[in-house]
């Protein structure tokens, strides 16, 4: 089993939610994260449209609509997801040790149940 690189995992969520999940094959927190990050910013757009509406009198106009403190939810969200990849990434490459072994005459990863390498064909 391959590993897997917990920086690309992380780049690759840092640019699309979720994308560092399927990278490392949790899909179900792929999902997951994506819907979050895509629920909460509307929810937080109209709380912030909300906000400033209710607030007429001061005429501060937000960047993309979001109130700085509304956007803090989203930062959050988003840098657990960062977290949560990185986590993810690190297990899975424990794992892939786990189940792996290297080939004494040939020095390739095998299973490590195997008697002989897949590659030298040498007894193990």
């Amino acid at each position: 089993m391959k590993t897997k690189s917990a920086g690309l995992a992380v780049v690759l969520n840092a640019i699309v939610p979720g994308a560092g999940h399927v990278y490392v094959e949790k899909y179900y927190s792929a999902i997951w994260y994506l819907l979050l990050y895509f629920v909460a910013f509307p929810v937080v757009r109209y709380l912030s449209i909300s906000y400033v509406l209710t607030h007429l009198d001061t005429a501060t106009v937000y960047p993309f609509g979001i109130h700085p403190l509304f956007a803090v939810i989203i930062i959050i969200i988003w840098a657990f997801g960062l977290y949560s990849v990185y986590i993810d990434a690190n297990n899975y490459n424990a794992e892939a040790q786990a189940e792996s072994k290297k080939c004494p005459h040939c020095a390739e990863y095998i299973k490590a149940e195997a008697a002989i390498c897949r590659y030298c064909r040498q007894p193990v």
